[in-house]
């Protein structure tokens, strides 16, 4: 689930551009002592293959099974919540190793790859389902504004799916900016108040009676995204999580809390990120 910017977004001020934002003498943490940095370093992560296909079969039944009982055990929204983390986390994690490495980020190439992975098929899908006629928001889902759209009418299509797709586009072209003008312990600052901040900001909306718009707008799964930003950033500036967490029955333990929590949305947020690690 990957989105790219607008030309005018591939370019930035030459202060940023320009400008080291790693220090180059800083010490970096070692992944034989550091099970999840280690698993970070690889070119590529086979068990995150196997996680990103679970979770596309658990949203796929859980609309085949929309309006049967077993649709209420099965915890599809949630597997979308572990995208959301996953994209957070390998994300921020490319963008902390580009600023190591090189002192700054390839925008353009940045937004580049988001586009090569995610335009042509999204837009062929598009493109197919408007010949098939006209749909409710077929312009905003082309804009990838589908989120926003669904949240604030309440109208759904067959491209409501999308809505997924412009919060992760949201994502892609507002975090890389604001990392970068950010140094190390305000970044943990910041994404520790938006992780204390969301689920009161939702509950607020949830009671005043905006329900269906924190199931779809983007400013309502900051939390998720967030999360995943923020063991990245967290483990590049050294922390090691407990072994605990690497024991074979963890994510078990945590995949049972999540079927058996699904009605506390926060809590299950915090054990997909115990699965994640």
């Amino acid at each position: 689930m990957e989105q790219a910017a607008m030309a005018s977004f591939a370019t930035v001020s030459p202060s940023i551009s320009s400008t080291r934002l790693w220090p180059a003498n800083r010490p970096s943490a070692d992944p034989a002592s550091n099970r999840l940095l280690a698993n970070l370093s690889q070119r590529e992560i086979p068990s995150l293959y196997g996680l990103r296909g679970i979770a596309a079969l658990v949203v796929v039944f859980y609309h085949y099974l929309e309006g049967s009982k077993l649709n209420d055990i099965i915890p599809g929204p949630y597997a979308v919540t572990l995208f959301f983390e996953l994209s957070g986390l390998l994300i921020t994690w490319l963008l902390l190793k580009e600023i190591e490495t090189t002192g700054r980020v390839a925008w353009k190439f940045f937004y580049y790859r988001r586009a090569l992975r995610l335009f042509p098929l999204f837009y062929v899908i598009w493109v197919l389902c408007r010949m098939a006629g006209s749909f409710p928001g077929s312009v905003a889902t082309f804009f990838y504004m589908g989120d926003y759209y669904t949240a604030l009418t309440g109208h759904y299509s067959d491209l409501t799916s999308a809505w997924s797709l412009g919060v992760e586009e949201k994502f892609y072209l507002l975090w890389p900016l604001l990392l970068v003008r950010l140094n190390g312990p305000t970044r943990i600052k910041v994404l520790s108040g938006v992780l204390l901040f969301e689920p009161v900001y939702r509950s607020t909306l949830t009671l005043i009676g905006f329900r269906t718009y924190t199931w779809f707008a983007f400013d309502t799964h900051l939390d998720a995204i967030v999360l995943g930003c923020l063991i990245a950033i967290l483990v590049k500036e050294g922390w090691n999580p407990p072994q605990w967490l690497f024991h074979r029955a963890t994510p078990w333990i945590a995949l049972v809390l999540v079927f058996a929590l699904q009605s506390q949305s926060d809590v299950v947020t915090y054990l997909l990120a115990v699965i994640l690690i």
